[in-house]
């Protein structure tokens, strides 16, 4: 996360899976999602009992959802309507937590 915020930041254009904390910054036209291996091979991974396939099955559908996104993405940047992902990454910085975080650990310390 931490270093998808600094791309953000940098200027770089976020995409990302629509799991873990990315959905909270990144807007949803610049998320791909992966559905899960159980529904993409209808429960049956084709191995037996061996979870690397499943493991190998499910890196190159991510790979694949990735790469659909990217070419959706630069696509849509060849069209004039398209505008630049808005994400809000002033937040996260040091100067706008630290004051926060030091109000909480004086209140952590007044406690006890």
């Amino acid at each position: 996360g931490l270093g998808m915020l600094e791309a953000i930041a940098a200027g770089c254009i976020p995409v990302a899976p629509s799991r873990m904390a990315y959905p909270e910054y990144i807007a949803k036209n610049f998320l791909y999602s992966v559905p899960s291996l159980d529904q993409s091979t209808g429960g049956n991974s084709g191995n037996s009992g061996n979870g690397s396939n499943s493991r190998n099955t499910s890196v190159l559908l991510e790979d694949e959802m990735l790469y659909q996104k990217l070419k959706e993405v630069i696509a849509s940047f060849s069209k004039p309507e398209t505008t630049m992902p808005v994400t809000d990454v002033e937040r996260y910085k040091r100067s706008a937590l630290l004051p926060a975080y030091r109000k909480l650990i004086d209140t952590l310390l007044n406690r006890y």
